[in-house]
């Protein structure tokens, strides 16, 4: 089967021709790009999957036509690259992405401490072992904005460090010491605290009714939070459970911190802050891959550092798919 290349690409074809899958250049290396080192792990995969799901070619995400600019094959080479050059993402919780709201609640909480340190103690394990194993081309823009593999990196440095300091530590105010160094997670912390000082006040009436009212639904619970108010306003209400719920809302209001803020307030903030985080996680990386894809003289950098190629001999392609894959950057001999 024939495909028309008929539309302008960086580095690419200038003019329409026609090209079938057996002639698609082959792709000498594909990079997947991470903003922390506790996610080599998932880059292995996706670099793993990257490489088999784009055999049968690969075309620009987006593009309507999927025209196939290259394919991979067990030659090619699989890189990761992490971006420390900002300080920002080096926070001390290391675990998968999924586990880090709910192990960020306990340890503000003071619940499951042990099995946050154990979750911590494995990844941090894993990413080491991953980390001194060459085979995976590793690599770091560090915070003097130089290129660096990974184990010759001021960004190791750090991660040993830490590695070799986690276990002599008080872990819960250690970690929470760690978080704080990024605003935003010291702003969640404290607002988590205060959130849990307010719910002291849901006793007597507030409570019994909240209590009354969320067994009549369905609605279980076992200590004396606010959450089964939240669930609550989640379900149909008939016109008296209604009533009731009204209630209950506007005696929560009356709790309030010293900043006036009530209690639900603070609540759906912090809510607020959960929904947007996979979002902020996301966007960095996007932004990460922009400033390599924008910046020639980086580019130009890593390709030279890694693929040990010079300028004019390869072109380079983002943002490539096949089906799910995508690969982050793809470089192409000429």
């Amino acid at each position: 089967m024939k495909y028309t290349i008929n539309y302008i690409l960086s580095g690419g074809s200038t003019s329409p021709e026609s090209t079938s899958i057996e002639d698609l250049p082959i792709a000498f290396s594909i990079y997947e790009f991470k903003s922390s080192i506790g996610l080599v792990p998932k880059a292995i995969e996706q670099n793993i999957k990257n490489i088999d799901r784009c055999k049968s070619g690969a075309y620009k995400n987006g593009d309507k036509s999927e025209t196939f600019k290259f394919k991979t094959n067990y030659e090619t080479k699989k890189v990761i690259f992490i971006n420390d050059k900002n300080n920002t993402q080096f926070n001390g919780l290391f675990m998968e992405s999924k586990h880090v709201h709910r192990s960020i609640d306990d340890l503000i909480a003071n619940k499951n401490i042990e099995k946050i340190k154990d979750i911590i103690n494995k990844h941090l394990n894993l990413c080491y072992e991953i980390c001194i194993d060459r085979q995976y081309n590793i690599y770091v823009l560090d915070t003097d904005n130089k290129i660096r593999t990974i184990l010759e990196s001021l960004l190791w440095e750090k991660f040993t460090d830490y590695k070799d300091e986690f276990n002599t530590h008080d872990i819960r105010g250690f970690l929470l010491d760690n978080l704080k160094k990024e605003p935003e997670k010291e702003i969640y912390i404290n607002d988590f605290l205060l959130l849990i000082d307010l719910e002291k006040q849901i006793i007597g009436d507030k409570f019994r009714i909240l209590q009354d009212l969320a067994i009549q639904v369905g609605v279980s619970f076992r200590n004396k939070k606010l959450y089964p108010y939240i669930l609550l306003k989640e379900y149909e209400l008939d016109k008296t459970q209604l009533e009731k719920f009204e209630r209950i809302t506007n005696s929560l209001n009356d709790i309030k911190a010293p900043d006036g803020r009530t209690i639900i307030e603070i609540h759906d903030m912090l809510d607020e802050k959960k929904s947007q985080s996979g979002a902020t996680g996301h966007q960095i990386g996007t932004d990460f891959e922009n400033l390599i894809e924008r910046t020639p003289d980086l580019q130009e950098h890593l390709v030279r550092t890694v693929d040990e190629l010079e300028p004019g001999s390869y072109t380079t392609y983002f943002n490539y798919t096949n089906i799910t894959s995508d690969i982050d950057m793809t470089v192409v001999k000429k």
